[in-house]
């Protein structure tokens, strides 16, 4: 079986988690499909380097240039349907984006079958809603029907599909994992002393600078719960999406220069190195589908203080961390209360590891999908739609 995953961008600078999913599920699916399976991830150039091709292995990447990088434009759409022909069953990640649809109109003209994996972008949100609402009418919605199986990451998200006329019983729910092979390695302490972070009484932000991340909140909320000379900090890691300077102007003019730094993008060793190292990592976001990030923090034994939009509330069931409503105030009060305790802390971090390790790999999604692939192949996977 050869499975062709198809996701707009895989650099967490360009395309977040869902590029990250893509290109774990990818390898995973040639991993763990032995001499029997061979996985291809499909993907436009922005961003794409050596190391998303080493993660991706043993799958192979096939990368196109971009045309429009507001719409995801393939330069070369004849070679989409090119490897889409290749393919024996397809995996489109995303909704939004002219490359998935060109990839679905292919496999249907070809009788390959395809699954859809909109990780939480269904819902028309955010910029332009004209446009998303266009798309649609236009191929949207018929994208979606005629998936020969659909996937949700969180049982939340199942709800999305019934505006598309799929019955919720019928979306498999696949939650987001992580791998721990890629926290093995830190900088031996480089990176916490580079930041002045080595106390280890800090509180971390990890991911993009923009207003659905929510890091404007984190930043208010920090200020307003942490007393100047509590020792404690807050780490801003991620690359600038045009908050940057607003964010540093308010930390500025609260005399809190001291208080709150901001690393500008990590990756690899660095990324792991920080995530070991803080106390607590926090999670603003206004939405998500599931928080990646949050099961990184997992894996390293740190506790996480999350918004109830981020699609891990099992963060507080298990008693790994704490999950607040996405506002300035809830977030101050979560911090409070995760700060007063560092016992606690080390506790919530332990719970948390154990959790992710034996729940949320990436391994047990990639199984999950291959068994949805071959009922797909045998014919087992259509939808019922209502």
């Amino acid at each position: 079986m050869h499975i062709v995953t198809v996701v707009p961008v895989v650099d967490a600078r360009h395309g977040g988690g869902i590029g990250e999913r893509g290109l774990q599920l990818a390898s995973g699916f040639g991993r763990l499909g032995g001499t029997d399976v061979s996985s291809e991830l499909l993907t436009l150039d922005l961003g794409l380097t050596s190391d998303h091709r080493d993660t991706a292995a043993p799958a192979v990447i096939t990368a196109l240039p971009c045309r429009n990088r507001r719409y995801y434009l393939p330069g070369n759409p004849a070679m989409v349907a090119e490897r889409v022909r290749a393919a024996d069953v397809v995996h489109l990640l995303n909704h939004w984006t002219v490359l998935n649809v060109i990839a679905a109109r292919a496999a249907v003209r070809h009788g390959i079958p395809y699954v859809f994996s909109p990780c939480g972008s269904l819902p028309i949100r955010g910029r332009s809603r004209l446009t998303k609402g266009s798309y649609d009418l236009a191929v949207g919605r018929r994208l979606v029907r005629q998936a020969a199986g659909v996937v949700a990451v969180t049982d939340a998200e199942r709800a999305d599909f019934a505006a598309h006329r799929v019955d919720p019983r019928a979306v498999m729910v696949v939650p987001n994992g992580v791998s721990s092979t890629d926290h093995e390695e830190d900088t031996g302490g480089e990176t916490l002393a580079r930041h002045g972070l080595t106390s280890g009484r800090y509180v971390l932000f990890l991911g993009r600078l923009n207003w659905i991340k929510g890091v404007d909140l984190l930043v208010e909320a920090f200020l307003s719960a942490v007393p100047a000379g509590s020792g404690w900090r807050c780490a801003i890691a991620g690359p600038d999406e045009g908050m940057l300077a607003g964010l540093a102007a308010k930390v500025a003019a609260a005399g809190a220069g001291d208080q709150v730094c901001f690393t500008g993008m990590v990756r690899g060793p660095a990324r792991t190195e920080l995530l070991r190292g803080a106390a607590l990592l926090a999670v603003p976001s206004r939405h998500e589908a599931m928080s990646i990030v949050a099961l990184e923090a997992g894996i390293n034994g740190t506790p996480v203080l999350l918004t109830d939009r981020c699609g891990f509330d099992e963060v507080e069931r298990s008693g790994g961390g704490w999950v607040v409503p996405a506002t300035t105030e809830a977030l101050a009060a979560g911090l409070r209360v995760a700060l007063r305790d560092p016992d606690e802390l080390g506790r919530r971090g332990r719970t948390l590891q154990e959790l992710v390790s034996r729940e949320y790999t990436w391994e047990r999604a990639a199984h999950s999908h291959l068994q949805l692939f071959d009922q797909a192949l045998a014919g087992r996977g259509r939808r019922q739609t209502s």
